[in-house]
């Protein structure tokens, strides 16, 4: 009972998407050719196993590096909400890409996402989160990493402010990926750290976002953010830069999507500056 297997291509997303997502985000989802078996008999607990033997990544099936295929990919993920205070998860995550061989991984880590009632009206949030990741498969790099993020916040209303101090390691000469993640949500939308620098990377951020309640339904459900980055290495401090992000969207009929997204990085011992501004509009049946 209450287990639902789906066998095919599809969209697999786990928890933030941190490591596994759909990068919906482009044009082209990232999807998986893959057995999927998900499990949720015993209340509170959701139990989730994939495996995958290709991953079509949004660059397109046309591109070189556009299909992954041969893979043997291991996706294991267990959450519990029965916790008075929030949700907690588990996870394993073993890639073997032979297309390219230097992201083969195996990743485990836990999350932490929690809620609690500080005043009427005023939520406290707590997001947690640890992961160890080494070597797997062919990969011929000897890698062991560590990765935390920090995310208290506080909801109040339709406002939200949120921080995170997120460290990703890295040795100098490689640093910890996410093959699979959905990487443009983290780490600034000018897309800088869509790869992880050698030295690894420190995203210290803080942000307001505001959701809009009105009996107008053109306006009902309107989302507006500003977002500041500091980033610099986690191996060596060297500064990387800030970035400044802003976002409007609005959804209308469920189905239509509009919006426009605004990066500013500014540069310091990495990159160049840059400034993208980002209009889109998107469309689910």
């Amino acid at each position: 009972p209450e287990t639902a297997l789906t066998l095919g291509r599809q969209n697999i997303v786990l928890d933030n998407q941190r490591f596994v997502g759909g990068v919906a985000w482009r044009q082209n989802d990232q999807t998986f050719d893959a057995i999927n078996i998900k499990n949720q008999s015993v209340k509170d607990l959701s139990l989730n196993y994939a495996y995958a033997w290709q991953v079509n990544r949004t660059s397109g099936t046309r591109s070189p590096s556009g299909i992954w295929d041969a893979t043997k990919i291991h996706l294991i993920n267990a959450s519990y909400a029965g916790l008075p205070f929030g949700k907690i998860t588990g996870y394993s995550y073993l890639l073997d890409i032979p297309d390219s061989t230097t992201l083969s991984s195996a990743t485990y880590g836990a999350r932490f996402e929690g809620k609690q009632k500080l005043h009427e009206g005023v939520n406290g949030l707590l997001n947690l989160e640890y992961a160890h990741q080494q070597d797997y498969a062919h990969n011929p790099n000897n890698i062991d990493f560590n990765y935390y993020s920090i995310e208290p916040g506080v909801a109040f209303g339709q406002w939200a402010l949120k921080g995170q101090y997120e460290s990703i390691e890295g040795n100098g000469t490689n640093a910890m990926q996410f093959a699979l993640g959905t990487n443009h949500a983290f780490d600034g939308w000018a897309d800088k750290f869509l790869t992880t620098p050698a030295n690894g990377l420190v995203d210290a951020n803080i942000g307001l976002h505001y959701t809009a309640k009105s009996d107008n339904k053109w306006l009902n459900g309107t989302k507006a953010s500003l977002v500041y980055h500091d980033f610099s290495a986690e191996r060596n401090s060297t500064h990387y830069g800030t970035e400044w992000n802003a976002l409007l969207e609005q959804t209308f009929e469920k189905h239509y999507t509009a919006g426009i997204k605004f990066a500013s990085y500014d540069a310091d011992k990495l990159n160049t500056d840059t400034v993208k501004i980002m209009p889109y509009l998107q469309v689910k049946f």
